[in-house]
């Protein structure tokens, strides 16, 4: 399989997060993929930035690395849970451009743990025409203070 890399990180509509502790804080942690993710607060005690890499696979039968960047304000959001997902759009090396459905959903479990789940899919055209459709499918993601 043939991999298509993301040029840049995507940024797109923002994860707030209301958590307990009033510090600065960041967790660490991976998806079901094993890739990165993080989860930062401030010292308000709301998430400043969560930041997602991914794999998705591709009709073209390549396969799409990236990552997205969620930052306030959120679609919902509790002291112990947050959803949020939205449309992006960016360019990708090689003339191709992306347009993606995101979405992401995550608690705060009693253990000081984030766990959640996270989808993407792109449409990546060329010159105006259709190339592939990538997915993520449904990926489950923990993060733990650092």
């Amino acid at each position: 399989m043939r991999a298509r890399l993301g040029a840049a990180a995507c940024t797109a509509a923002a994860t707030l997060l209301i958590v307990p502790a009033a510090d600065a804080a960041t967790w660490r942690g991976k998806t079901e993929q094993g890739r990165s993710v993080v989860v930062v607060t401030g010292a308000d005690g709301l998430v400043s930035k969560v930041r997602i890499r991914y794999r998705a696979r591709c009709t073209d039968d390549k396969g799409y690395k990236a990552g997205v960047a969620f930052l306030p304000p959120l679609d919902e959001s509790t002291p112990t849970a947050f959803a949020d997902g939205g449309v992006i759009k960016w360019r990708i090396k090689g003339g191709e451009r992306a347009k993606g459905r995101t979405a992401i959903r995550g608690g705060l479990r009693s253990s000081g743990r984030w766990t959640g789940r996270f989808r993407i899919r792109v449409r990546i055209t060329k010159n105006g025409r259709y190339v592939a459709t990538c997915r993520s499918g449904l990926v489950g993601w923990r993060a733990s203070p650092a």
